[in-house]
C-alpha cells in the first residue's frame, strides 16, 4: 500500500490485498476515537474533581495525565485493529506489511498517536506548510485503515470490478 488508493484494491508488502476507505471514513472514525478518549479523560478529570480534594494546579496535571494514559488503556483492548472510531465507520486498523491486526502493544501505541499525536502533527503540518515544504509519509509508514467487508470479498473471490 504505497500510496493512498481509495476504491481500488491494492497491495500489502506481503503480497495479499485490501481496500483502503475513503479519507472521509478514515478521519470520522479518527475524530469518533479522539471525543471518546477526551472524554472519558474529562470524566475521570470530573469525578477527581469532585471530591474538593484537588486543585487547580492539580487538576492540570491530572488532565495531563489521563489524557496521555487513557489513550494507550483503550488502545490495549482494540489489538484486533477495531477502535470505537473504527467500529462505527467501518475501517479497520491493520499493519501496512501484511494486512494483519496490530496486536496488543501496537493497539496501545495507535491509539495514543491517533487521539495524541496526530492533532500535535497537524499543528506541525501547518507549521510546516507554512514555512514551504510539506511530507506526510511518516504518518501512514506502519499502520493503515482499510475496508474489512471490501477487503473480505477481495480475498474470498467474491468482488467484482
Amino acid at each position: 500500500m504505497a500510496g493512498y488508493h481509495p476504491g481500488e484494491p491494492t497491495q500489502f508488502a506481503d503480497g495479499s490485498w485490501g481496500f483502503q476507505p475513503h479519507w472521509g471514513w478514515i478521519t470520522l472514525a479518527w475524530l469518533v476515537d479522539t471525543l471518546i478518549v477526551f472524554g472519558i479523560a474529562v470524566a475521570l478529570l470530573g469525578a477527581a474533581s469532585s471530591s474538593q480534594a484537588v486543585g487547580n494546579d492539580e487538576a492540570w496535571l491530572l488532565l495531563a495525565l489521563t489524557g496521555l494514559s487513557v489513550p494507550w488503556l483503550l488502545g490495549f483492548l482494540c489489538f484486533s485493529g477495531y477502535t470505537p472510531g473504527s467500529l462505527i465507520c467501518g475501517t479497520r486498523l491493520v499493519r501496512i506489511g501484511n494486512g494483519r491486526a496490530p496486536g496488543f502493544w501496537r493497539g496501545g501505541w495507535l491509539m495514543f498517536q491517533r487521539t495524541i499525536m496526530v492533532p500535535l502533527a497537524a499543528l506541525w503540518m501547518v507549521s510546516v506548510a507554512i514555512n514551504g515544504s510539506f511530507d506526510t509519509g511518516w504518518i501512514r509508514r506502519f499502520h493503515v485503515s482499510i475496508n474489512p467487508r471490501r477487503t473480505a470479498s477481495l480475498r474470498n473471490g467474491t468482488w467484482r470490478p
